[in-house]
């Protein structure tokens, strides 16, 4: 799942910053990785999930497998981001493409449909779990290679702290090139940029 939520996070913001289906092929894959998010989303209401830094050695009361805590967590935790930049965007994008067969082009053009695509930013929040996921293997690799544990933790910190960074500069990035496409903007003077 930590490559599905990385690569949606760079095409998402990449269509953003190119006012949306500009690339109509990378839009078709975006399109699928909302549905495996969705999926995530609702698996996320099921799925048992690690508790904090517990004292115990008991390896059952590591993680969490009671499914009102599990519900009640994810309703307080990252439920709110994950369907505010998911639900909205895929309802329309099925209703209009798939029922009234609009094609993705025309509802490009939908100024109520640029502005609730922004909410796909919120997939920011993403990147904590990425990097949760990735401290997590690297645990695992520790545990099973101890006598490498201290070097695989500092390698673990600086790795975690580079694909933070590397993925919220790409969406800053993506939101500066958008902001450069408007109106009189700096960038793809009339190149590529359609009106509105």
């Amino acid at each position: 799942m930590c490559a599905v939520f990385i690569v949606n996070i760079l095409i998402s913001s990449i269509i953003l910053a190119f006012h949306l289906m500009i690339f109509h092929e990378l839009w078709r894959l975006e399109y699928a990785f909302d549905w495996i998010v969705f999926v995530d989303l609702i698996a996320n209401f099921i799925t048992a999930y690690e508790r904090g830094e517990s004292d115990s050695r008991n390896e059952e009361d590591k993680y969490e497998r009671r499914l009102k805590e599990i519900i009640t967590n994810y309703l307080s935790t990252h439920f709110i981001f994950d369907f505010i930049s998911v639900v909205p965007v895929l309802i329309c994008e099925f209703i209009f493409l798939s029922v009234f067969k609009i094609e993705p082009e025309e509802l490009q053009g939908k100024l109520w449909f640029r502005i609730l695509y922004w909410t796909k930013l919120m997939r920011i929040n993403h990147i904590s779990r990425v990097t949760q996921q990735f401290s997590f293997t690297m645990r695992v690799i520790a545990m099973r290679y101890m006598h490498l544990s201290v070097v695989l933790q500092n390698t673990r910190t600086v790795l975690s702290t580079f694909l933070t960074l590397f993925l919220a500069l790409h969406m800053f990035a993506s939101v500066f090139i958008y902001l450069g496409c408007l109106d009189d903007g700096w960038y793809l003077k009339d190149e590529m940029v359609p009106d509105y």
